[in-house]
């Protein structure tokens, strides 16, 4: 099991008070800004959940704003998505969920740790869209659905001009 690129994502309120602070008074270097969700450079990130993401349905909208409990996910990406996914449902493993398509077309899977701490592994970017594509999405749809850069875009999807 091949688990790699891992990222600290916190839950924030309101992402564009909290694009202000981590970019404008931390000083940090934005990767990707996806609208909701902003990568720093550093290999850390903001996420604002909607109520019909998958975690805000499951553990509660509430619970991600509530600041008396822990309002974050280690976040890992893996080429062999199943394959993590078979390994640990054999090992009593607790999930949030299964295998599930998220809203800008990544395949992820969710469980807690021993100490209940929320983990997320997923395909990598390159590997979703590249999905997307040769699915037949046009570049005007998957940067729709991702809310990414054609010029991102261009660096992820093989052959596209």
């Amino acid at each position: 099991m091949e688990v790699i690129n891992c990222t600290t994502a916190i839950y924030v309120k309101d992402i564009e008070v909290s694009k202000n602070f981590y970019s404008n008074i931390m000083n940090l270097a934005v990767d990707q800004d996806l609208d909701k969700y902003v990568l720093y450079k550093v290999g850390f990130a903001i996420w604002q959940l909607e109520e019909s993401h998958m975690v805000a349905q499951k553990i509660g909208l509430s619970h991600t704003e509530d600041q008396s409990v822990q309002r974050f996910e280690l976040f890992f990406e893996t080429w062999n998505l199943m394959e993590v996914y078979g390994r640990l449902k054999g090992k009593n493993v607790e999930f949030l969920h299964g295998i599930h398509e998220e809203t800008w077309g990544q395949l992820t899977i969710r469980f807690y740790d021993p100490d209940h701490h929320l983990i997320e592994v997923g395909e990598f970017q390159e590997q979703f869209v590249n999905r997307m594509y040769k699915e037949g999405k046009t570049a005007e749809e998957i940067m729709a659905k991702t809310h990414m850069s054609y010029e991102k875009l261009k660096t992820l999807i093989l052959g596209l001009k």
